[in-house]
Formats: structure tokens, C-alpha cells, sequence
């Protein structure tokens, strides 16, 4: 079975164009959409640290904030598929550009807001725009990079996404306890918004490949055809799963949090310490997958599960949740790397890129959305944090049976070794 960064690069290399840059021409434009994809994960999850202090200043209902956010999931959902045939039509560059000032300016109204219609028309045009953002960002990096880098590349502007939590993080612990929410919202928009001119000014369009947006339609209908349909359903499913719970553990693990400590500071520290434990644990569930395929990940899948039941539920003190929270993080946003990887390894090399939009785009819009809005109906019934995530653990469990069970097909070992 070849490696999942090797995958990675083939298909990379197979979809993009291969112009050749000077050597600083092709850092430059990595570190900038790197910025840009680390802003988008500032801005995403920073409104979770806003949630409790809105609750509580606004009298809003958890499960009003929780529909709140399902509506700028599918906003981001939406604008990730549909951006598309935009970027192919008019270039990355200006679609970028234009994304990050959307953002901007939404993120710098947010602070403006008086009620919550307000605050959901400024958070569904945010989400429409950083969906936009994210494979505009990894197009423009993996285009301008080395061949031979694409996919490392690739894979760095992913991990860029729990930078930018950490950073929301760390910047709420500085802000909200003294001067509320709204100075958060002014950091993530004046950070998008100076990435502006520096993308316009130091990033080059790179050239692009044609006719490929004629045969976009015929290949999502592959995906459904006989060879296929089974990993197609497989995928999307085990893809929505993690979508779900990841969801709800990121935009909740604030409140949460503070039912144990009321200090705001605290908790904002705590959650950055726990999003540190994501890229390592996409690292070690990336190689065990590498070695064993899809029954690590459905082994991951049970372990995250077991760990998110019984981390919350720990009795002691606030130290001992936060070690629960960080071991949470490391097993499910290895399950969540480990389920954006699954299509490399169910599709041959000419169907991977589009297996790969279309189901991770259609599992964020369906899990990404009901993730959240479930949690905010959970914690409305005011019912203990534990009986919240033992929720969550079931969807879990059964994403690792189906992954064990369609790990186990005869065929699959071919399938997964195709280049």
C-alpha cells in the first residue's frame, strides 16, 4: 500500500499544473495561504468562546446559539462546494482576495451586532466566504509549490486550521475576561484583512489546466457508479460521523469547560493546550493507517469514542479535565485526519481529487451542521456534561464497525494500492 503523502502528492501532481517559480517564489505563497488558512480557523472557532458571554449578556437560549452556528457550517459547506468552477473560470488569486475580504469586513461587523438575526446574516456571509477560502488556500499553495512538495504542502495548510484555534484560544484568554467578546471578533477580521495586499502584491496567478469543469458533473456520477457506490456511501457516512462529533467537541468545548471553571481566562488556555494534541494525533493515525489501512482508522474510531465517554466524566479536579480534553483532541482529530485521508485509498488516481471535494464538502454541510445544533439542544436541558458526550459516543462507535466491516473486503486491498 503506498503512503498516504504519497498518494497525496500523485494526486496532486496529476491535478495541478507543474510551472516552474524561482525557489522563493514558491515559499511565499505556501506561508501566505497558510496565514489565510489559519485565520479561517481563528475566526471559525473563536465564536465558541463568544457563545457563553452572548448567552449570558443576551439571554439567548444555548440551543439558539447551536442553530446559529449549524447555519454558518452550511454557509461554509456551500461556499466550499461552489467555489469551484468560480477559481477555475477567473484564477485562485482574485478568488482568494476576495474571500479573505468577505471575511474580514463580516468578522470586523460581527462586534456591531445588537441580536442574533444580526449576528447570524454577518456569521452565515463569514462562513460562505471562509468555505471559499480553504481550497482556494490549498489549490493556490500546492500549485506554486515543488512537485515534488505538493503533497507536503498539502498537508501543511490542514494543520494551519488548529494553529488558528490555539491562537483564538490564547487571544480570548487576553481579551474576553476584561473586555468582552466583541475585541475578539476585531482580531480575526484585521488578521484576515492584512493578508490582503500581501497576496495581491507577492503572489502570482499560477497557470491552469482546461476543460475541467465540463467533466466535473460526470465524474460525481462515477463516484455513484457500481465499482464505486459502496466506498462512496462508506466514505460519506464515516465522513459525516466525524464531521458530527468533531463539530460539536470544537464549538462546545468551551461551554463546557466552564461548567467546571467559571474563569474565563482558564478555559480559553485549557482549549488551546487541547487543540495542540490535534496535529499529533492526525501524524500518528496518518501512519498507522500507512501500515494497517482502514481497520486503524476504525480502531481509532472505537478509541475516540471510549476516550470522549470517559475523559468528561472523570471526577476530580479541572486539571484532570483538561487532561481528558487533550486526550479527546489527539484521538478524534486523529479520526478526522484519518477519515479526509480514507478517499486516497478507496479511489484510483483519476477520481481521487473529485472523490475528495465532493465527499468531504457534502459530509461538512450534513455532520458539520448537525453537530452543533444537537449539542446546543443537549446542553439547553441543562444535562450533565458527561451525558452530553456519552451522546456522541454511539455515532462514533458505529463509523468504526462500518470502516472494520468494508476493511475487510477482498477487494479492497487493490483498490487502495492503485496510483
Amino acid at each position: 500500500m503506498a503512503t498516504s503523502s504519497r498518494a497525496e502528492t500523485e494526486m496532486l501532481a496529476a491535478i495541478l499544473p507543474r510551472e516552474r517559480q524561482a525557489p522563493a517564489g514558491r515559499w511565499i505563497a505556501p506561508i501566505l495561504c497558510g496565514l489565510a488558512m489559519m485565520a479561517e480557523g481563528f475566526d471559525t472557532y473563536s465564536v465558541g468562546y463568544a457563545a457563553p458571554v452572548i448567552i449570558r449578556d443576551w439571554g439567548a437560549s444555548p440551543a439558539a446559539i447551536g442553530a446559529l452556528f449549524a447555519a454558518s457550517v452550511i454557509a461554509s459547506a456551500l461556499g466550499t462546494m461552489g467555489i469551484g468552477p468560480i477559481a477555475d473560470r477567473y484564477g485562485r488569486k482574485p478568488c482568494l482576495v476576495t474571500a479573505l475580504l468577505l471575511f474580514g469586513l463580516a468578522t470586523l461587523l460581527t462586534a456591531h451586532v445588537t441580536d442574533l438575526a444580526q449576528l447570524a446574516a454577518v456569521r452565515v456571509l463569514s462562513g460562505l466566504a471562509l468555505g471559499a477560502s480553504v481550497p482556494i488556500a490549498v489549490a493556490l499553495a500546492s500549485e506554486t509549490a515543488a512537485p515534488e512538495r505538493r503533497g507536503a504542502v498539502a498537508a501543511v495548510m490542514s494543520g494551519c486550521i488548529p494553529l488558528g484555534i490555539v491562537a483564538s484560544g490564547l487571544t480570548a484568554a487576553a481579551l474576553v475576561p476584561s473586555h468582552g467578546w466583541q475585541p475578539l471578533m476585531y482580531v480575526g477580521g484585521v488578521f484576515a484583512l492584512l493578508l490582503v495586499l500581501p497576496i495581491l502584491m507577492l503572489v502570482h496567478e499560477p497557470a491552469r489546466g482546461a476543460g475541467k469543469a465540463s467533466t466535473t458533473h460526470a465524474a460525481v456520477g462515477a463516484l455513484f457508479a457500481p465499482a464505486h457506490r459502496r466506498a462512496t456511501i462508506t466514505a460519506v457516512f464515516v465522513m459525516t460521523t466525524i464531521f458530527a462529533v468533531s463539530f460539536f467537541f470544537n464549538f462546545w468545548l468551551p461551554a463546557l469547560l466552564l461548567k467546571r471553571n467559571p474563569d474565563m481566562q482558564t478555559v480559553a488556555l485549557a482549549n488551546a493546550l487541547a487543540q495542540t494534541m490535534s496535529p499529533i494525533g492526525a501524524f500518528l493515525t496518518g501512519r498507522a493507517m500507512d501500515r494497517h489501512g482502514l481497520k486503524a482508522l476504525a480502531g481509532v474510531f472505537a478509541l475516540a469514542a471510549i476516550v470522549l465517554t470517559a475523559a468528561v466524566s472523570l471526577p476530580g479536579s479541572f486539571a484532570m479535565l483538561v487532561a481528558g480534553c487533550c486526550c479527546i483532541c489527539l484521538c478524534m482529530n486523529g479520526a478526522f485526519g484519518g477519515a479526509i485521508a480514507t478517499p486516497v485509498y478507496l479511489y484510483p488516481q483519476e477520481m481521487r481529487a473529485t472523490a475528495l471535494g465532493f465527499i468531504i464538502g457534502l459530509s461538512r454541510l450534513i455532520g458539520g451542521s448537525v453537530g452543533p445544533l444537537v449539542g446546543g439542544w443537549l446542553l439547553a436541558w441543562n444535562l450533565p456534561t458527561s451525558a452530553v458526550a456519552v451522546a456522541f459516543a454511539p455515532p462514533l462507535l458505529l463509523g468504526a464497525a462500518v470502516l472494520f466491516v468494508f476493511a475487510r473486503r477482498p477487494s479492497l486491498s487493490s483498490s487502495s494500492s492503485r496510483t
